[in-house]
């Protein structure tokens, strides 16, 4: 996308951290780098599982059903 690591965070070392999971971001965090990024922060969030190899559609149908059980909650 064109972004410097020192535009998404404090500093370069933060990133790192968080890329090796040394770090785990807070809330605000996710959300300063979605806007930083130009996204939802919750379209970050699913990306960081789907890394892990998870099929994006029945990952959406899942998404989808658990919303929509806590909506009829």
């Amino acid at each position: 996308m064109g972004l410097s690591q020192e535009t998404l965070a404090p500093s370069q070392a933060y990133v790192s951290d968080v890329e090796n999971g040394k770090k785990s971001p807070s809330i605000e965090k996710v959300e300063d780098l979605a806007k930083a990024l130009g996204i939802h922060p919750v379209t970050l969030l699913a990306k960081s599982y789907l890394l892990e190899g998870e099929d994006i559609t029945a990952f959406l149908k899942c998404v989808e059903l658990e919303l929509n059980n806590l909506a009829s909650s």
